[in-house]
């Protein structure tokens, strides 16, 4: 019911109060302070001893009877309030003395009720008053602004009086420092080891702290967080105190503790505690799972990176919705004709406030928090709203490859999905070809793997995207049923390094690919030197900014009202025709 931390406060107190309880018909004293032993010149024992009397001391015989009558109404709770005075004396060789007994129920923390009496000796009522305030306030400050397990000021304390704490160290020519310690693996802790042991690790973690910044303000924050205001002296010797906290936590803590880590941040004149504490929050989450890392400087531009890709993801909901997240096409032409064959699809998030965000910045962000299969689904389904318009324009109905992510088929079944999107615009399979990269590939589940197959039975056509960015293996050729593999750029980019070897082994790849029945085509061309070179080895398809660049599908309905419209494309059976003769090696070179 109370604490030991609260019992400690209460029973210091220097107003003359206990605090009891009805059980069985009987008063239980639950404590008495300092205050009430004192006035009744007690030991704790005999006044709780007393207490089970009924009122202590000596009551006198006239006043006996109603006083208990007052007692008992109230202890029963047929009155809310006690309010008497009496002839009472300490012992039986004293004076009476004129004696107030006040009396209320009090809810604890807990939620259980109990009744606290104070009793005043009326000739030294003024001066009572006084200890009653000075005991109360002193309590509501102890109660409000401590930490009652360790002891500490908390983050009530640091709300009032963390910029007087800060203001400290400017006044006296000295940088103030926040730091935010964080006691990792405190939840397994306290599963495994318990809740008392949980308190003691904090009450640990507190005293080294203390001693590690004697000349700092050291708070408790919540849960198993703590705060440091310190002066800054240099790196070395900031870090060294945050490392040192961190051995000691694990060296004498009462089991096996992960120890500690630590955002740090410099508090600019400007700022106010809680500035502070945001940065050095800030600079703690920039830790991340860095199991091997204790602390972290705060760093504006990670800041500015964690704000932006808070945006991101509070507003991804509202960019699909709105339709912020646009696609953009980008042509792929067949080597030996230049025409246009097929569209590749690119998301791009052009937001009204921040302007065109680039996919290095949203995807990456998306697949951490797995909500990529969303983005690549709502790709589909704007690619199929925009085959209407394209037709009216007279643009080419190309084909569209959509990039999807292995942590998609997690979530969805992804064949399921594009059957019922495509059926819900009239289309066929052949609108929407599938890219999966060779690093999903690779690391793909079995359920992964079979809704490949899947989308293969179903009519889809599967390529292979960045083959040779790092995680090629020629297991893809036996293991998968591959339409086409896309040479990823860095390998037309570094063509002449090494002696040319990029050279030899896009030429090689290529003539592999063909003599196994899989397509190929090659990212990032941005010359005619290159280009040429892929025709020299006849790869089959190419794309780059060297032929077309990434446009909505506004981009194309300009060029036709300002060119007109053009036949730089192919139509499906031209397609088909080139892509025979280029497995039967008939193909132009």
């Amino acid at each position: 019911m109370i604490s030991d931390a609260e019992r400690r406060i209460y029973e210091g107190m220097a107003l003359p109060f206990a605090m009891c309880q009805l059980a069985d018909d009987r008063i239980h004293a639950l404590l008495v302070s300092d205050g009430m032993c004192a006035s009744f010149r007690y030991t704790r024992a005999q006044m709780l001893d007393a207490l089970r009397g009924g009122m202590p001391g000596h009551t006198h015989p006239d006043d006996r009877d109603w006083v208990h009558r007052s007692n008992d109404d109230f202890l029963h709770r047929r009155s809310e309030k006690l309010n008497v005075v009496f002839r009472n004396r300490a012992r039986p060789d004293e004076d009476y003395r004129l004696t107030q007994c006040v009396g209320f129920w009090q809810t604890l923390l807990d939620g259980s009720d109990v009744a606290v009496l104070a009793y005043f000796d009326l000739e030294e009522a003024q001066t009572g008053i006084a200890r009653l305030f000075t005991a109360f306030g002193k309590t509501q400050n102890d109660l409000i602004y401590s930490d009652l397990v360790t002891g500490l000021p908390n983050l009530n304390f640091l709300r009032q009086f963390g910029d007087e704490r800060i203001n400290d160290f400017w006044v006296h020519d000295k940088q103030p420092l926040m730091i935010y310690f964080d006691v990792k693996g405190m939840h397994a802790y306290n599963i495994s080891y318990g809740y008392t042991n949980g308190d003691r690790l904090m009450r640990l973690v507190a005293d080294t702290l203390r001693a590690e910044f004697p000349e700092g303000t050291v708070a408790r924050g919540a849960d198993d967080h703590f705060i440091v205001i310190t002066a800054w002296t240099d790196e070395a010797d900031i870090t060294g105190r945050v490392e040192r906290v961190n051995d000691t936590v694990k060296r004498q803590a009462y089991a096996t503790v992960a120890g500690v880590r630590a955002g740090i941040t410099k508090i600019e004149p400007k700022h106010r505690s809680v500035n502070a504490f945001d940065c050095a929050r800030q600079a703690l989450r920039e830790i991340g799972d860095d199991l091997n890392t204790v602390w972290r400087f705060y760093s504006a531009e990670k800041d500015s990176q964690y704000w932006k890709r808070r945006y991101l993801l509070e507003n991804f909901d509202r960019a699909l919705e709105e339709g912020w997240v646009r696609v953009y096409y980008q042509p792929i032409v067949r080597t030996h004709t230049r025409k246009m064959s097929v569209l590749e699809s690119l998301a791009r998030w052009v937001d009204p406030q921040r302007g065109v965000i680039p996919p290095g910045e949203f995807i990456p962000l998306l697949a951490r928090y797995h909500l990529l299969y969303r983005l690549d689904l709502y790709m589909v389904e704007q690619i199929c709203k925009e085959y209407p318009v394209r037709e009216k324009a007279g643009l080419p109905l190309l084909p569209v490859s959509v990039n999807f992510s292995a942590q998609d088929f997690d979530h969805v079944d992804v064949p399921e999905a594009l059957c019922e999107i495509l059926a819900r615009y009239g289309l066929g399979h052949d609108r929407i070809i599938v890219e999966i990269t060779e690093q999903d590939l690779a690391k793909g589940t079995e359920h992964f793997k079979a809704q490949l197959g899947a989308l293969r039975e179903r009519g889809f056509t599967l390529w292979l995207d960045d083959f040779g960015s790092g995680y090629s293996s020629l297991n893809v050729f036996s293991q998968f049923d591959i339409d086409r593999i896309k040479f990823d750029a860095a390998l037309l980019q570094h063509l002449d390094d090494m002696g040319g070897a990029n050279r030899r082994i896009l030429k090689a790849f290529n003539k592999v690919c063909r003599e196994l029945g899989v397509h190929t085509l090659c990212e990032g061309v941005e010359t005619e030197a290159q280009f040429q070179f892929l025709q020299e080895i006849d790869c089959e398809m190419a794309q780059g900014f060297y032929f077309y660049r990434p446009n909505p599908i506004e981009g194309a309905l300009d060029k036709i009202h300002t060119h007109g419209k053009t036949r730089n494309f192919e139509d499906s059976r031209e397609r088909e025709s080139s892509e025979i003769q280029w497995l039967l090696n008939e193909g132009e070179t």
